[in-house]
Formats: structure tokens, C-alpha cells, sequence
């Protein structure tokens, strides 16, 4: 049911959620993780987030997973980015730092089809999912990911009964209960949203907030 509402969304290009230039959060904290620049970073339900460029531009190798197929090729396409298919989904050809979207469901992968990964970037996953999938979100990237793995993720919070998301209410207790076994969890900021955003949710509070989490 949550795909077809994403799919939806591409189909009618309503697709707000696309910053036109890289999540500044990300470029605050991102450096905070202490990288190598090569590091091999997992973009989970990437879209075509133009944050993929700004980590290649760090030098790191970028890997995202989205299952609109029109959402991967149109992130090639607006970059102006060569592009070849795969296996899986499709990669740059440009020379650059390796950068791959595999087409698909998150949640179906298995390590073996992703390779090795050192670090991983969730912008709003988490927060555009319903509280079931919540659980296999946090079991996938648990999956996914090796001992050591470290990365940020973005939630959002406001009064549960005046909203229904996405985007999804996620604080940081829910974030704990559900990445707490495999994650050791910090919380590096939290701010409140300007009154703009408060309309535009249809809340009377919400509070942005950005988490460090390092797998065990």
C-alpha cells in the first residue's frame, strides 16, 4: 500500500520532498562521522536526491535503493550523468566515484546484492513509513550493514493525533526501540520547526531532529 503511494506521487510529480540543492543537516554532521573519503555509503529510498552528489563530491562510492524506476532514471537525467543498466539497477559511466541506484524493494535486499558497506544516509525513510515497516526498515539496514557501520538519520516529531503521515512522527524512543538491538544510537540535534512548516504539516509543534547511528 505504501508503494503504490509513492508511485502515485512520482506519477502526478509530486514530489516536493526533493530539496533542489544538498540537506544542509548533512553537510553540518556529516563530517562528524570521520570517514575515509572512498567510504562506501548506502542511500536508502534515495528518490533522486541530489544529496547522493554532494556525498560522490566528498569522494565517497554511493550506493541508493529506490523502486520507482522513472525516479532513477530521472536522477541520471537531471544531472546530465552517463548512465549504464546493471543487474540491478543502474550506474554513472561518467568516471567519477562509483554511484549505483539499485531498483527495488528496500526491504527484499540482501547483502550479497549490495556489497560492502562502511556507512549509510537516511534523510526521510524512516519518516515515510508506517510503523510496521518501520520494523523491517530497521531490520534491513541491520541486514545491510556490518559491524562498524556508521550514519546519520533524519526524523521528524509533532502531536500524533494531529496528523497522519507521512511524513511519520519518529521520535527519538520510537527510534530507540527500533534500532536499539543492532544500533547504538545518539542524537546529535534537535530544533523546532518555523511556523511555515507548522502550517503546512497541519501541527501545532514539530521538531526536526538528526541521529548518529553506529552499528554493533
Amino acid at each position: 500500500m505504501i508503494q503504490s503511494f509513492w508511485q502515485e506521487r512520482w506519477d502526478q510529480r509530486l514530489t516536493g520532498f526533493n530539496q533542489p540543492q544538498a540537506n544542509e543537516t548533512l553537510q553540518e554532521f556529516w563530517p562528524s562521522l570521520e570517514l575515509a573519503p572512498g567510504a562506501r555509503v548506502l542511500v536508502p529510498l534515495c528518490g533522486k536526491s541530489c544529496d547522493m552528489l554532494w556525498l560522490r563530491a566528498q569522494g565517497h562510492s554511493v550506493v541508493g535503493v529506490e523502486f520507482v524506476g522513472s525516479a532513477v532514471t530521472q536522477f541520471f537525467s537531471d544531472h546530465d550523468i552517463p548512465s549504464e543498466e546493471t543487474a540491478l539497477g543502474r550506474r554513472a559511466c561518467d568516471g567519477g566515484p562509483s554511484l549505483t541506484i539499485i531498483q527495488g524493494d528496500f526491504m527484499s535486499l540482501q547483502a550479497q546484492q549490495v556489497g560492502p558497506i562502511d556507512a549509510f544516509y537516511d534523510r526521510a525513510s524512516i519518516v515515510a513509513l508506517p510503523g510496521d515497516l518501520q520494523k523491517a526498515f530497521a531490520q534491513t539496514l541491520a541486514r545491510l550493514t556490518s559491524s562498524g557501520s556508521v550514519g546519520l538519520m533524519l526524523a521528524f516529531e509533532y502531536p500524533q493525533d494531529q496528523r497522519d503521515g507521512p511524513p511519520f512522527s519518529t521520535h527519538a524512543q520510537r527510534l530507540q526501540e527500533l534500532f536499539g538491538d543492532d544500533f547504538e544510537r545518539h542524537q546529535l540535534k534537535r530544533w523546532a520547526l518555523p511556523e511555515a512548516d507548522l502550517e503546512r504539516f497541519g501541527v501545532d509543534s514539530c521538531f526536526e531532529s538528526v541521529h548518529q547511528l553506529r552499528r554493533g
